[in-house]
């Protein structure tokens, strides 16, 4: 039998990917593929991924492997299992992942493989922490969120461990590039002849919230108030100042995103065994351009305390 493991990262059309395994899971079986049921969280909107797995053991309440997932995998006579969390490009989260592929090959099943799914990392850093902000509860700045979180937006040091678990068996591919990036990872998968049959699904979590609105929203978070009481200060506080009405905004600041060596492109390039035009889709960057989002701060902040 065969696991793969779809492993992220996040924003790479990785929810997307996920209902559309959940909203064919008949169709798969029927094909001798099986998307699991056991540590599945239920969030159509964020995606059907298998994140309970990953905290139900971080946070020592079950076997990375738990005995329900292996009686179902048994009970299936699947040819292929398919796991999806983009939890999994967290490094926090890789010892997990290490004794979730050992104790799978523990019970007979050795041929488990990993695909990872990387976009440009500026665009990556704050679509994340955008992520993180809207739908996580984050509060904190982009400088420090991006900061304390170094690991995750390392790509040389995701990829690196992955193929320490996976070897040979691990895959990456270019989010940029592809047009269609759920077709690309069935193909790449080996399942591209049954892509046609499927149903297809609305692109999840999509929509788009500007920096401003994102800003407010995260001041909300620290307040403790609600997502529209933070959007609603925003438009008072654009309002109370004609100044905020004037030029673009970003999150972003200089230097937030490293200037790679030669040696780091190299052993990425390797690494990933990618050609340089695929590197430079994930490293290369312009510098950021606009107003940072911290100049109206106090401003929200000044309109949610007093609202």
């Amino acid at each position: 039998m065969r696991i793969i493991f779809h492993l992220g990262t996040y924003k790479t059309g990785t929810s997307s990917f996920q209902n559309t395994l959940f909203e064919n899971k008949d169709l798969l079986l029927k094909h001798g593929i099986l998307h699991p049921v056991t540590g599945l969280t239920n969030e159509k909107k964020l995606g059907y991924r298998h994140t309970s797995l990953i905290t139900g053991f971080m946070t020592g309440k079950k076997r990375a492997c738990p005995d329900a997932l292996l009686k179902e995998i048994k009970d299936s006579n699947a040819e292929t299992v398919i796991f999806s969390s983009e939890a999994w490009s967290n490094p926090g989260n890789l010892s997990h992942l290490t004794r979730f592929v050992t104790e799978l090959e523990d019970n007979g099943y050795n041929d488990c493989s990993g695909f990872l799914t990387l976009r440009n990392l500026a665009k990556y850093q704050v679509s994340h922490y955008r992520e993180f902000t809207v739908n996580r509860g984050n509060s904190q700045t982009y400088p420090e969120y991006i900061q304390k979180r170094t690991g995750m937006f390392d790509y040389l040091l995701l990829i690196r461990s992955f193929r320490s678990i996976f070897g040979s068996r691990f895959s990456a591919l270019p989010f940029d590039i592809s047009t269609e990036i759920t077709r690309d990872l069935f193909e790449a998968m080996g399942f591209g002849r049954i892509c046609n049959q499927m149903k297809r699904v609305e692109r999840a979590n999509v929509k788009s919230i500007g920096p401003l609105e994102v800003e407010a929203i995260r001041c909300a978070n620290l307040l403790k108030k609600s997502r529209n009481e933070g959007l609603s200060a925003l438009t008072s506080a654009i309002s109370d100042y004609d100044n905020m009405r004037i030029g673009d905004w970003t999150e972003r600041f200089v230097g937030d995103t490293p200037s790679f060596t030669s040696a780091y492109r190299r052993n990425l390039r390797n690494a990933a065994n990618w050609s340089e035009d695929n590197i430079a889709s994930v490293l290369n960057h312009d510098e950021p351009q606009g107003r940072n989002v911290q100049e109206i701060s106090d401003a929200i902040i000044h309109e949610l305390q007093n609202a």
